[in-house]
Order: C-alpha cells, then sequence, then structure tokens
C-alpha cells in the first residue's frame, strides 16, 4: 500500500450555535504544493496512523474546531479535534500533542502556500474585515469567534503562560495543574487565559499579548472587540436575572453600580439568578459580550469575597480594577478554602428557634371532649375542611419577619391519637405542656428531624396530610413584595454587628460607612421560593439613605444596554478639595458632610 501524501485539507475555525463545520473555510495542498518539512512532520510524527476525534465538544464554547484530511494513492486518513487548545491545557494526551504540532506547521504555511478555497465558495462566510452593523449580533458573534480562535492559538503556543510567574501572580499558588482541573467546568481555564493575554505582563514596561496584537495588526471588527475588553474594567457582577430563550443575563456592577445586559448563550441557559460573577462584559456594536475574569460565586460568599479582596488592597475604581485583575484570580484558591470551612446556616424559625422537626404522638380518652377543648382556644384555628387544627399566633413586637398571624403547629387526630407537628424545641414543649394539661390527653413519643432531612421511612410523619400545592398567585406575589421591602426599609434602622452595632443610617455618617452599607445592599440576595419575582428593593434603600442610585433603564452611549457609565465606587482614589460638593450626593460641602 502506497502512503505517500498526494493531498492535505485542513478545515479550521469556531463553532456555535448549531453552525456546521461544512461552513468553515479551508485549504487544500496539492501534491507539489505540499512542502518537504511538512511531509517529513507528517511521517515523524506517525499521523497516517491516528485517524479519529480527538477532544471534546463539550469542553468550552465556542467550540474550536480543527479537520485534517491526509490523502495518499490508497486512502485517506481524517482527524477531527474539537477545543483542541483546552484539551492541551488540561491533558496528557501524546497522540494529541504529535498532531498539534503538525496542525501548527500547517497553520505556519496557509499564508503562502495551498489553494485557499475562494471567498464566494465559502457557503456564506463573512468578510473578516468588515464591520458588522450597531444592531448585528450575528456578526459581532462571528467576529468575536475569530478572535477567540487567536487567544486559543496564542496559549497553545506561549510557553510563557504555563510558567511560575505568571500562573502564581494570577492564582497567588504556582498550581496552575490543580486549578485547570479542579475548576475546568467553571471556567477558570478561560479566565486565567484571558488575564494572560489582556493583561499580563512580564515586566513593568512589557506590552501585554493584547497590545502587541494591535500593534502587528487585526481585521477592524476583531480589533474594535480586542480595545473593548483592553478598555472594560472586569468587576463583580450579581445576577439579577437571565432569559436562555433570549441568551441574555442582567447583570448589576456590585463594585462600580450600573447594570447592563450581556449577550451570552451558553451562561444563559446554566446561570442561575442571584449568583456572582466575575467578568468583564465589553461592548460590540449595541451588544455586550462576556469574558470571564474569575470565579463564580454563590450568593452567601459575595460580601466576604469584596472584603478580601478589600484586606489585600484592591482598588475599587475602574483603573484600580484594570490594574489589579489579577487579584480576582486569588479568589479561585480563596473560593476553596470558603467552601472548605463552610458550614450550614443556623435555620430558625420566627421566634428565632433552632429549626427542628418534631412530630408528637399523644394517646386522647375522649376524642370529641378534646376537639371541643380544642376549639375552645383563641390560638387554635380549625380547619374544617381537612379536619386540621392549626395552631397560631398573632404578630407582635419582637417578631423576626412582619407579616400576619404565624403557624406554630398542626394537630390532627388518628382514632384515638392525637399527632402533634412543630418545628422546634421550643415550640414542641410549649404545646406539650398545654396539651397535657387537657383531660385524658397523655404523651406517648416524639420523633425528629433536620430541615435538610427526608421525611421517608416515618410511619408517624406519613400518617400526617401533606399540604396541598398553592397556586402563587399576583396578589399573593405582591403581598410579598409589599412585606419585604417593609422588612428591607426597616433594616436600614436596625443595629447589626456588622456595622459595630451601628445601624445602616448611623454608619452612611462616614465615608467608610457609606461604602461598607453600600455593599451591604448590593449583595443582599433576593428572597427565594416560588414567588421568584419578589426583588429586595434595593433603589429605595440606597435612595433613603441618600447613597447614589445608578439609573438601570436606558441604554448610555453607543454599544451600552441598561449600562450607565457614570457609576458611583465603592471606594474613589480622587482627592476631594474641603469646599467642593461632597461626592456623596448630599449637596453640601465637603468640608460640612463628609469630610469632617
Amino acid at each position: 500500500m502506497s502512503r505517500v501524501l498526494t493531498g492535505i485539507e485542513y478545515r479550521q475555525g469556531m463553532l456555535s450555535g448549531g453552525m456546521s463545520p461544512a461552513g468553515l473555510p479551508f485549504t487544500v495542498w496539492r501534491d507539489a504544493e505540499i512542502s518537504q518539512e511538512v511531509r517529513d512532520a507528517v511521517v515523524r510524527e506517525n499521523l497516517l496512523d491516528l485517524g479519529g476525534v480527538y477532544g471534546d465538544k463539550e469542553d468550552a464554547t465556542p467550540v474550536e474546531y480543527d479537520l485534517l484530511r491526509l490523502v495518499s494513492a490508497d486512502d485517506v486518513v481524517e482527524i477531527e479535534v474539537f477545543n483542541r487548545g483546552f484539551a492541551l491545557l488540561t491533558t496528557d494526551d501524546e497522540e494529541l500533542r504529535r498532531i498539534d504540532r503538525v496542525l501548527a506547521l500547517l497553520g505556519k504555511e496557509r499564508p503562502g502556500s495551498g489553494s485557499e478555497v475562494p471567498q464566494a465558495e465559502r457557503s456564506g462566510i463573512p468578510d473578516a474585515t468588515a464591520v458588522p452593523a450597531p444592531d448585528d449580533l450575528a456578526g459581532w458573534k462571528e467576529a468575536d469567534r475569530r478572535l477567540c480562535r487567536r487567544f486559543a492559538d496564542h496559549v497553545r503556543y506561549e510557553d510563557r503562560l504555563y510558567s511560575s510567574r505568571p500562573v502564581t501572580r494570577y492564582f497567588g499558588v504556582d498550581d496552575l495543574e490543580y486549578f485547570i482541573g479542579e475548576h475546568e467546568s467553571r471556567g477558570a481555564g478561560c479566565a486565567y487565559a484571558a488575564w494572560g493575554i489582556l493583561d499580563y505582563r512580564p515586566t513593568r514596561k512589557s506590552k501585554t499579548h493584547a497590545e502587541k496584537m494591535l500593534e502587528k495588526g487585526l481585521p477592524e471588527p476583531e480589533a474594535i472587540l480586542l480595545r473593548a475588553r483592553i478598555d472594560t474594567a472586569p468587576t463583580l457582577y450579581r445576577v439579577a436575572g437571565h432569559d436562555a430563550k433570549a441568551g441574555t443575563l442582567d447583570l448589576e456592577d456590585v463594585l462600580l453600580g450600573g447594570a447592563v445586559t450581556a449577550q451570552d448563550q451558553l451562561m444563559s441557559e446554566s446561570i442561575e439568578d442571584g449568583v456572582f460573577i466575575v467578568a468583564r462584559a465589553f461592548p460590540a456594536g449595541r451588544f455586550r459580550f462576556l469574558e470571564l475574569a474569575g470565579p463564580p460565586l454563590g450568593a452567601g460568599m459575595a460580601l466576604e469575597a469584596i472584603e478580601f479582596l478589600k484586606d489585600e488592597g484592591m482598588e475599587f475604581t475602574r483603573e484600580g480594577l484594570r490594574r489589579d485583575s489579577h487579584m480576582f484570580g486569588w479568589l479561585w484558591d480563596w473560593a476553596d478554602e470558603w467552601e472548605a470551612n463552610w458550614k450550614p446556616p443556623r435555620i430558625q424559625n420566627t421566634d428565632g428557634d433552632e429549626f427542628l422537626w418534631h412530630t408528637a404522638s399523644f394517646s386522647v380518652a375522649d376524642q370529641a371532649d378534646t376537639r371541643l377543648k380544642l376549639i375552645g382556644r383563641g390560638d387554635i384555628d380549625h380547619d374544617e375542611k381537612g379536619d386540621t387544627f392549626v395552631w397560631f399566633k398573632e404578630a407582635g413586637r419582637g417578631d423576626k419577619l412582619p407579616g400576619g398571624p404565624t403557624v406554630l403547629g398542626k394537630i390532627e387526630f388518628f382514632g384515638d391519637e392525637l399527632v402533634l407537628e412543630t418545628n422546634s424545641a421550643e415550640r414542641f414543649a410549649a404545646a406539650r405542656k398545654w396539651l397535657e394539661e387537657m383531660p385524658g390527653v397523655v404523651f406517648r413519643n416524639v420523633t425528629t428531624r433536620r430541615w435538610d432531612e427526608a421525611d421517608t421511612d416515618r410511619p408517624l410523619d406519613e400518617r400526617i396530610s401533606k399540604p396541598e400545592d398553592v397556586e402563587v398567585t399576583p396578589e399573593m406575589v405582591s403581598a410579598v413584595q409589599e412585606m419585604v421591602e417593609k422588612y428591607c426599609m426597616e433594616w436600614l434602622d436596625t443595629l447589626l454587628p456588622i456595622l459595630e452595632d451601628k445601624s445602616p443610617r448611623q454608619a452612611c455618617r462616614t465615608p467608610a460607612g457609606r461604602r461598607q452599607v453600600t455593599t451591604l445592599i448590593r449583595t443582599m440576595p433576593d428572597p427565594m421560593g416560588q414567588a421568584g419575582s419578589v426583588k429586595v428593593p434595593r433603589e429605595a434603600m440606597l435612595q433613603e439613605l441618600g447613597l447614589p442610585v445608578e439609573p438601570s433603564g436606558a441604554a448610555s452611549g453607543p454599544g451600552a444596554h441598561t449600562f450607565s457609565e457614570q457609576t458611583h465606587p465603592l471606594s474613589s482614589g480622587k482627592k476631594v478639595g474641603r469646599n467642593e460638593p461632597c461626592p456623596c450626593g448630599s449637596g453640601k460641602k465637603y468640608k460640612k458632610c463628609c469630610g469632617r
């Protein structure tokens, strides 16, 4: 069998949104066009025996794609590779490395050899030099895919990014293999690569790779996107909402203020509202695209992460965030430690008691008499339809939450047995006391289970009727929203340990206190549950305290969407003159307000 190469076809590009590889450009080398260097490399790396599929298309999006066809007189060998750069970064596949060395050689030869398929024959592939219209989302996405492909090539061939110095500067620890392997699904590799291209300087006078790319020259759409990335500061966003169908995320900037709607199909399909992401939301025409800059953080992690960054010296201004962008990388190790030391919160009921389900059994000598005595109590409501007795108390001063009556427990009868269910040891003890004061009622036993423990295999629990599903109506959502707003506005005058036993309103008397309260409000999680549209009234809370409130409805400037460029950072490096207007917006001079 003859294995002398008579032709090579190489197809390469980025795939997304169900795009077919057939739409990617390709180059063909016919017999005489194949250089001796390439022929020797194919033989040396034994590529004619490596046909097959390599990599995983699920590893990253958009998908980096390579298809190599090696044609000989008697055979055609196809090598298909998905996400080559990512696979090389995260695996030790020697066969893939052999393939990569040949593809790298072909990549260098493409501009001056072979026969590239004319633009008109590329199944509608757009001109790479034409700047898309501002509202051409598909055009900007295609330009960004081409730029990401250049990023992937740089990461693949730039040994400098694998050395100790940049790895330690970004992650804080010299262990690239651990972070890439442990946090692959969270985007650690992509975030590190983006920082290495956009921000890393081996010396203070060195240029970043992104700056070198611009100097060397790029097609104008890619140059626009690269400059946008460079000019946009990474920051911490709270996911206020998402739309998987539209592929959008509504983000609130926790560190700088303002809001932005970003286009990211994959993230919009996998994200949850209320979590936090570290990213650049850079403009692309009238849209915003995302570039990860650090780890995703759970709702309970953001405030502590901000305190960590502040303690490390990060300055929460646009200039400071760009300069200290590597510190966001330290959050990968910080998040590992946080999760390792995390303990479940102490879940309490509205009385402040630790939440622990109690299901107790009492024998009853005369059920009819016991029923009458229960109905006669002022704190018992008899649900005749379900034949259930509800033990409650009216809301009063000192309750943990505002609202109407609080349900303390539930009672049902089964023959000569009374079954009580309540959610704390204190409530069980109180109910047991007054139940045993009734003639003929004798305690038998009690079982307990934690709030997060399933109630299966518990015969006593199974006898208690399960509550019916309740349809959440707009009226119910409105009522809950009103209750949350009342609670949040009262919170402004509540003494808090985190503010050294001051209320948020009292803490706002100093610049440092205003910054801390602003952070607390911006990171406050929305209520969870069925009424998912219930929101913390952050804007009203900020207004009530005289803190800057960012507009979040109108577009601001070209490429922006629900984003304010006139944001209010948590701290500022600009010195304010004593006779200048106070930056807090009070209207007073600085020396008469925050400068005291």
